[in-house]
């Protein structure tokens, strides 16, 4: 059953975009080097509420396992530790199709 990860984030004000970028990139690239990752999305939150979280990661898994070694593989590291220094505040959803 295909698993989700699902990050909302808005960054500190001084943070240029372009590093918001680059790190939703590294996010991208990880895809090839998981097994079991279906498919990496990283974009601009399009919504009319966005100004509150402009930035969205979806993350889909073949099941809840490929989420957790995407968690645990060594590449994922140097992206969280990127992300503790651009979010100003996130949110976080991981759910299974169909639960």
């Amino acid at each position: 059953m295909p698993a989700f990860h699902v990050v909302l984030l808005s960054s500190k004000s001084h943070i240029p975009e372009e590093r918001v970028n680059g790190m939703l990139q590294a996010v991208r690239d990880i895809r090839s080097h998981v097994p079991g990752l279906l498919d990496v999305k990283c974009g601009k939150n399009k919504h009319a509420d966005s100004h509150r979280f402009p930035y969205c990661i979806v993350v889909i898994g073949e099941d809840e396992a490929a989420i957790e070694r995407y968690r645990r593989h060594p590449l994922h590291g140097p992206i969280a530790e990127e992300f503790v220094q651009i979010e100003l505040d996130s949110v976080g959803c991981d759910f299974t199709d169909g639960d």
